[in-house]
């Protein structure tokens, strides 16, 4: 990535559904009431690549055997 401009990333391994009760969850968890309790960013995923293939959006998502 440093060859190409990339100086930093985050990667996080993310799985489930149901968004309203992870965010419900996590402000129960992680509330204080003081000032730095963070932010919860939630956001549409615009494309999926497969590594090994290359295949694209809901091809990628496919496994076949």
């Amino acid at each position: 990535m440093d060859k190409i401009g990339i100086t930093g990333m985050t990667v996080t391994k993310v799985s489930g559904c149901g968004v309203q009760t992870v965010v419900d969850a996590a402000r129960k968890a992680l509330y204080t009431g003081h000032m730095g309790d963070g932010k919860i960013f939630i956001y549409e995923v615009e494309n999926v690549v497969r590594i090994s293939s290359g295949a694209q959006r809901e091809k990628a998502l496919i496994y076949e055997r």
